[in-house]
């Protein structure tokens, strides 16, 4: 299932626990949310320029923490929203958690060096 932020753009989710969608030996972003945070929703923009820019060089993936608490307890997820960069081996090297201060093109730089790191 996707989620659509703009009609050309969409976000993967992951659903009922279910994480063998998630690439093997490849980095991949994290975004933790639920539908009725409000700072989700702010963070909403953020999200979508993230797929926008690196859809094709990144896979992103939602969880939905209220459909996924296994998922949420699996990566220690304790506050909303949390973006979590994981390695080609699935295992964390950069986690943002609460709405980013930082505008989306410097959060993503940042990002950009862990994906290329």
């Amino acid at each position: 299932m996707r989620v659509n932020f703009s009609p050309a753009r969409a976000l993967n989710l992951i659903k009922n626990d279910d994480l063998s969608p998630l690439p093997k030996n490849q980095k991949t972003l994290l975004y933790f949310f639920a539908p009725w945070c409000k700072v989700c929703r702010l963070m909403g923009p953020t999200i979508e320029s993230l797929v926008n820019e690196w859809e094709n060089r990144l896979p992103i993936f939602g969880i939905n923490i209220d459909e996924n608490p296994k998922t949420q307890v699996k990566y220690h997820i304790a506050s909303i929203p949390t973006l979590l960069l994981l390695d080609e081996n699935g295992e964390e090297i950069m986690r943002q958690v609460g709405l980013s201060k930082l505008p989306p093109p410097i959060l993503m730089e940042a990002m950009e060096k862990k994906v290329h790191a």
